[in-house]
């Protein structure tokens, strides 16, 4: 019986691990809120997919050098409610984007808010 017992309890304990491995991250865990800022650059790819789409973005600092921005957005489900799909976002596209920076200092950037000037499409997080 004891070790019934002892074989259940560790199989919820490696349940609950996976479990939290899993888990949604906190967007400002990650990224700081109080730091947001704007960048413009044009898409060197997209992957609309769970849980989190994202896009790398080359742009070009105060320096005038380019950097390769790596941008994180809602799921598939998220994104589709406002109209963006694998087929809407594609490399070579202008964007303006808003977001929150990673804490880390990396390029890293959540995105809050998508503007694609050539047609005015417009993306905001939820």
């Amino acid at each position: 019986m004891r070790y019934r017992l002892f074989v259940v309890m560790g199989g919820f304990a490696a349940l609950a691990t996976t479990v939290g491995l899993h888990a949604h991250h906190s967007v400002t865990g990650q990224y700081d809120p109080k730091a947001a800022v704007t960048v413009e650059g044009i898409v060197v790819e997209v992957r609309i997919r769970n849980p989190h789409s994202q896009m790398r973005m080359e742009v070009v600092n105060a320096a005038k050098r380019t950097e390769v921005w790596a941008l994180e957005m809602d799921d598939v489900a998220d994104m589709a409610e406002q109209g963006i799909t694998a087929k809407t976002l594609r490399a070579g596209d202008k964007l303006v984007i808003f977001g929150f920076p990673a804490r880390d200092g990396s390029r890293l950037l959540h995105v809050e808010r998508l503007h694609r000037p050539s047609d005015g499409l417009k993306y905001e997080d939820d």
